[in-house]
């Protein structure tokens, strides 16, 4: 593990951490981990502004049978099943979009998440803890991290409150090792049935 590497811009601590490739492995994808801790601010403020992108982007998807072709989502598919994949999915977020269903989440941090992850593509997760909010971002080289990290700072601004450190982790996904698969035992052939013999008329 390399780092950390401190920054410091606009009051806020940024923390960079770069980790060693294990020497070996096949490496699929490497993603950035953009974590903040916020100030949570008005929890209900922070529904009413994530439900509104929520809506813009119902709008946006509705209809839409071609919603898997987005890149952001293709590229998120073959990692659902990661260590840090979100439930629900940004493809399965979309999916619903598409399909003219409304998303119910349960509460401010979910709809920031939810809203995050339709507007970007990129995986997200949000929790609070007492007054504090911490939202984590994950994305690929590809992505726009920007436009997640943007919306998530924006919201948290818009009620009330601010974000007061960030933390950015590369996370390197590797692939598993194959499985070798043992030849399976030869199966004897089944001994042979003798007919019986019918005695024919002379």
């Amino acid at each position: 593990m390399r780092g950390p590497r401190t920054e410091h811009g606009g009051g806020v601590v940024s923390m960079i951490f770069t980790p060693d490739v294990p020497a070996g492995e096949l490496t699929i994808a490497e993603c950035r981990q953009v974590r903040l801790a916020c100030v949570a601010g008005d929890a209900l403020r922070i529904r009413a502004a994530a439900e509104r992108i929520l809506e813009t982007n119902r709008r946006r998807w509705h209809g839409r049978g071609d919603f898997e072709s987005f890149p952001a989502i293709r590229r998120w598919q073959h990692f659902r099943s990661s260590p840090f994949a979100t439930d629900p999915s940004p493809f399965e977020l979309v999916e619903q979009l598409a399909s003219g269903r409304r998303l119910v989440v349960p509460g401010a941090a979910a709809a920031l998440a939810a809203a995050i992850m339709v507007t970007s593509g990129c995986p997200a997760t949000s929790h609070h803890h007492d007054r504090d909010l911490f939202v984590t971002i994950y994305a690929q080289a590809a992505d726009d991290l920007s436009l997640a990290e943007d919306l998530a700072v924006t919201v948290v601004e818009v009620a009330g409150g601010r974000v007061t450190q960030r933390i950015e982790r590369t996370v390197v996904i590797v692939s598993a090792a194959p499985q070798t698969r043992q030849p399976a035992a030869p199966r004897e052939a089944p001994a042979p049935v003798e007919s019986p013999v019918v005695p024919t008329a002379a």
